[in-house]
């Protein structure tokens, strides 16, 4: 078993998966959280979970996912990832304030809402950062932390 799942996480788009995935969990469970406990907007919520998830997914990118050929921390990878995780953000939030237009309200619609927003940025956020992380040159080092 130990070595199906070593063989199976060597492919970056498993990993890349699980990154998500656990970015998601951290992202979900704050939106959540602060919306239930403070009555906070999900939009606020929302966005607050979304910006966790960034940095974590960002490390694990670096150090994990795409880890393979780099040594250091990008400066310009960080801040297009940013970029593309606002992006993904507004696409997040047309949907929610979209199926909150539709649905009623109620904090099972919130879940709802909140998956199905998710779902549509995690798409788009992959197509993004797979060509963030793939397009440099691996021995590009020049604007990296070490």
């Amino acid at each position: 078993m130990k070595q199906i799942l070593k063989k199976l996480f060597y492919y970056n788009k498993v990993r890349y998966f699980f990154v998500i995935l656990l970015g998601f969990c951290l992202d979900f469970s704050i939106a959540l959280f602060m919306r239930w406990m403070f009555d906070m907007p999900l939009i606020t919520s929302t966005s607050i979970g979304f910006l966790a998830a960034l940095v974590l997914n960002y490390f694990l990118f670096e150090t994990w996912v795409y880890q393979n050929s780099r040594k250091s921390l990008s400066i310009k990878r960080f801040l297009l990832t940013s970029l593309a995780a606002l992006l993904t953000l507004l696409v997040r939030w047309v949907v929610l304030l979209t199926l909150a237009f539709l649905l009623s309200y109620g904090l099972l619609w919130d879940a709802l809402m909140l998956l199905v927003a998710a779902f549509t940025s995690m798409v788009l956020n992959y197509i993004i950062i797979s060509r963030i992380f793939t397009s440099e040159p691996a021995n590009d080092m020049s604007d990296g932390i070490q």
